[in-house]
């Protein structure tokens, strides 16, 4: 007798579940380990012991076939960090992770803590501010930026970059394609900003040019890799610091804890992570039916979708309070990135031109901050 693999037709992209999509993760959770998504003919991945032995196995679930729901951006993205496993991965890994060792990054505390401060009292002077353009946005859209070297001319893209970049993991659906011209420009013009001297020297982008150029990379892979450093920076930043100020509203417990003690801060930041990941879908590839699928799957092998947003219990199996306590301890979370080293459109679908409603965690202040639960935009009164 053959037992069929549990099984749904839900479909994770649409507007229904991205603007509420707790629902649908606990009755995954609450069905198996391993659920067949029939829509896109792939296994999502729903507890936490799972979902971190799937991310822990690169073996068994590959990064390096890709990582979007689409087969023309994971050719696109090849190359770079989040499209690779070992051995590659981790040489380019240690090519361009100098930088951003704690060691390396004390050299710009000064700078960091400048323009912390300008910010604060550019707040302060408000009195009143909007939590995500006038705050979330801020260090995203420039500090990053500023230490990879980039020119001024070419950031007013990023948040459009960062919003058709999101768009593309996932299915080449009506939002995706509607993205594509906005994808194909970021991609032109990160070929085009490698080029020797385009990128301010001693900076990581510099730096980075330089490291092909000795040929410790492939040159054909620095859009790729200057991808991997931008495009982390920005939607998952945004949507992760635009969701703690949201939480510090939502437990006004919390944020006195805070106010009382400063020390906390950290805890802040690493808890919001933890208990709404800003970058939920992360799926891989297996070239062999993984044995967390422990019934006859209706597949033998292919894709995986395991996410932190499914894994959203604690060890009790309730959703747990946000906290910033310091035993608190955060589920490691991972960004997203794009990169291409061809920025022809001979492997692009055809794009459409129907709008879609469907909000970006980096392209508005409203974002998906004003609907998801009935609130307006964040704002919070220094």
């Amino acid at each position: 007798m053959t037992t069929l693999a549990p099984s749904t037709d839900l479909d994770f992209y649409s507007e229904e579940v991205i603007l509420n999509p707790y629902d649908t993760y606990r009755r995954l959770r609450d069905t198996a380990p391993a659920v067949w998504l029939e829509r896109y003919q792939v296994w999502a991945v729903t507890r936490y012991d799972d979902v971190y032995a799937a991310l822990h196995d690169h073996r068994t679930f590959a990064s390096g076939y890709g990582v979007a729901l689409n087969d023309p951006l994971n050719e696109k993205m090849k190359g770079s960090a989040l499209v690779s496993d070992p051995p590659y991965h981790d040489h380019v890994r240690g090519v361009m992770g100098g930088p951003l060792t704690p060691r390396a990054l004390r050299k710009h505390h000064d700078y960091f803590q400048e323009r912390a401060d300008a910010l604060i009292d550019h707040l302060l002077e408000l009195g009143r501010f909007d939590g995500v353009r006038d705050f979330a946005q801020i260090f995203p859209l420039s500090v990053v930026p500023d230490l990879l070297g980039w020119p001024a001319e070419g950031r007013e893209h990023f948040l459009d970059w960062a919003s058709a970049g999101f768009q593309a993991l996932g299915p080449m659906n009506e939002r995706a394609l509607r993205d594509l011209p906005t994808l194909k420009g970021m991609w032109e013009y990160m070929a085009e900003i490698v080029r020797p001297g385009r990128l301010a020297p001693g900076s990581w982008g510099a730096a980075l040019v330089e490291a092909a150029e000795k040929g410790e990379v492939d040159k054909q892979l620095l859009p790729a890799l200057i991808g991997d450093y931008l495009v982390p920076s920005l939607d998952t930043t945004v949507s992760a610091l635009s969701t703690m100020l949201w939480q510090l509203g939502e437990n006004p417990d919390q944020w006195r804890m805070v106010r009382e003690d400063p020390s906390l801060i950290p805890n802040v930041l690493n808890e919001s992570i933890r208990y709404e990941a800003p970058s939920a879908p992360c799926p891989d590839t297996s070239p062999k039916t993984p044995r967390s699928a422990a019934s006859p799957s209706p597949a033998a092998a292919g894709h995986s979708w395991s996410t932190p947003q499914l894994t959203g219990t604690n060890a009790t199996g309730k959703t747990p309070t946000p906290s910033t306590s310091p035993a608190a301890t955060p589920t490691p979370t991972s960004g997203s990135a794009t990169a291409s080293t061809d920025a022809s459109d001979k492997d692009w679908p055809a794009s459409k031109a129907t709008p879609s409603s469907t909000p970006s965690c980096a392209k508005s202040p409203a974002s998906k901050w004003d609907s998801p639960r009935g609130g307006s935009t964040t704002r919070f009164a220094p």
